[in-house]
């Protein structure tokens, strides 16, 4: 009598466990390069908020300030940029928890994409990874401001979150551009599209984050 067999295991019950297995690895890999790709995006709206200021604000230096500084900036010092135009110009976007929101999303981008692989895992009758030996895990927690609120074990909840906050941080960049009209914004079908204020802490499907924000100064 096989081991399988002595415990109960049928070969019908190995394949519905590797078919289970199959479509979370896809749901995972599809999550995984929405991370990635969203995180893409939030560089690419504070991008187009500083292009957009330097070009209005400073024309004559925009296209030195963009060669100089943009294609050198690191992400830590992109959110400095944000928040720093957003109170030169005055602006109204909910920027209170924007630097630990980015940070966030950031550290949980390089814990993907600096890892030598991202293998699922069963733990507790659910999907994980554990990146605590990897090397993007063991780089975050060098950082010198640790990611707050990236656990070790990331789950398909964690991914869907970072991708919801990684909207709203490029959301909250596009309203600047559009709340000062430093560049004109359309839709697909060429018409104005300003870009409403979003809310104050980032998006969650169910209403509550994964994680705690801090109450925003009134």
């Amino acid at each position: 009598m096989s081991d399988d067999k002595a415990r109960g295991i049928t070969m019908q019950d190995l394949d519905r466990i590797h078919r289970y297995h199959d479509q979370q690895n896809a749901i995972w890999a599809g999550l995984v390069v929405e991370v990635l790709g969203s995180f893409t995006q939030v560089q690419f709206a504070v991008d187009t908020l500083a292009t957009s200021f330097f070009k209005k604000e400073m024309s004559e230096l925009s296209t030195f300030l963009n060669k100089r500084l943009l294609d050198r900036v690191k992400d830590e010092e992109r959110v400095e940029l944000l928040l720093g135009i957003a109170r030169h110009l005055g602006s109204d976007a909910p920027v209170a928890v924007y630097k630990e929101v980015f940070l966030r999303v950031k550290h949980g981008r390089d814990l993907i994409a600096h890892s030598p692989g991202v293998r699922p895992c069963i733990l507790e009758g659910r999907m994980g990874v554990n990146f605590k030996s990897h090397r993007g895990y063991q780089s975050a927690k060098k950082a010198e401001r640790p990611p707050s609120g990236v656990p070790e074990i990331i789950r398909e909840e964690h991914l869907r979150q970072w991708i919801r906050e990684a909207r709203w941080l490029s959301d909250v960049a596009m309203y600047v551009v559009s709340e000062f009209e430093l560049r004109p914004l359309i839709d697909i079908a060429g018409e104005p599209c300003p870009s409403p204020r979003p809310p104050d802490l980032p998006y969650a499907s169910d209403g509550e984050s994964v994680w705690d924000y801090p109450t925003p100064p009134q």
